[in-house]
């Protein structure tokens, strides 16, 4: 694929960019809800399961980087809601919104921390288990 048939198809680079990050986010997403299916939620602890399962999805294909970023603006300079933190304060039971902002900056900051080297996402993930877990 050449510069030019990208360019035809997208307005500019951060258009590709949100193409392939909402891409990568939704199948992100359907992980995190099959692995969330069934379970009550009560606690942070019982959302470790499931934030796990995309810790390590992204870890194993690549893209720790692509979804340790904050979530983008969208084109116009609109904030939106991160479609993370949506889901994790749908699955909080009670008014989660708050508590899932935070459990989502800190899982995004492990992702990020993750794509500097294996040894990193292996340090990332066992302090993301001691954080949504308290052990």
């Amino acid at each position: 694929m050449t510069t030019g048939s990208l360019y035809r198809h997208f307005d500019s680079k951060a258009g590709l960019y949100r193409l392939v990050r909402a891409d990568v986010e939704q199948r992100l997403l359907d992980r995190l809800e099959g692995a969330a299916a069934g379970r009550s939620i009560r606690t942070i602890a019982d959302l470790a399961p499931a934030l796990l399962v995309g810790f390590d999805y992204l870890v194993s294909s690549g893209f720790t980087r692509l979804l340790g970023e904050p979530f983008p603006d969208s084109s116009d300079g609109t904030r939106q809601r991160d479609p993370i933190e949506q889901l994790l304060g749908r699955l909080i039971a009670g008014d989660g919104a708050p508590v899932a902002a935070l459990i989502g900056a800190a899982w995004r900051a492990a992702l990020s921390h993750a794509s500097d080297s294996p040894e990193a996402a292996g340090a990332a993930r066992a302090a993301l288990v001691q954080l949504l877990t308290g052990t």
